[in-house]
């Protein structure tokens, strides 16, 4: 299986699914047969606590979202996602190598960007990847909002070993 080892910038470097909690599991040993690839479950092995679990495969720019509860902002959305059209695929994360100038380009164009989805402080943020991947060292990422019936995420992602 080959490894990424750059960062995808002014290109797509995730796809996501929502699905509901019961079916992520099957759904992610599906495409790991299908895809021939690997996921690593972002809460592994519970989801104790969290309002989601998560499945991503950074080698495949692939990644399931079932959201658990209401408790943060990104979970509600993913809940009135799937109470709306169901199962399915739901957006992806834009790569950027830094979040502020395409932040400010999509509120200019009237987009409703939001905040950092991840932990603002990089030595946390790096902690928690460390803690569930050996792919990523450190991740923030925003919503950007709906295009052409697809959501849309930016994401400066800093996968390991890249140069």
């Amino acid at each position: 299986m080959t490894r990424v080892s750059r960062r995808y910038v002014n290109r797509i470097d995730h796809f996501i699914w929502v699905v509901r909690p019961e079916n992520i599991a099957r759904y992610v040993e599906q495409a790991e047969k299908l895809f021939g690839v690997e996921f690593e479950h972002m809460h592994g092995p519970t989801v104790a606590g969290t309002d989601r679990d998560c499945y991503v495969s950074f080698d495949a720019g692939l990644e399931f979202i079932a959201p658990l509860g209401t408790g943060d902002p990104t979970s509600a959305q993913f809940l009135e996602y799937l109470d709306r059209y169901g199962e399915g695929p739901w957006g992806f994360v834009f790569g950027v190598d830094d979040l502020e100038e395409p932040m400010a380009r999509a509120r200019g164009e009237g987009y409703p960007v939001g905040e950092l989805v991840q932990q603002g402080n990089a030595p946390a943020r790096q902690q928690i990847m460390r803690s569930w991947t050996t792919r990523v060292n450190d991740v923030r990422e925003v919503y950007v909002g709906r295009f052409i019936e697809t959501e849309i995420m930016f994401g400066d992602m800093r996968y390991n070993g890249e140069s």
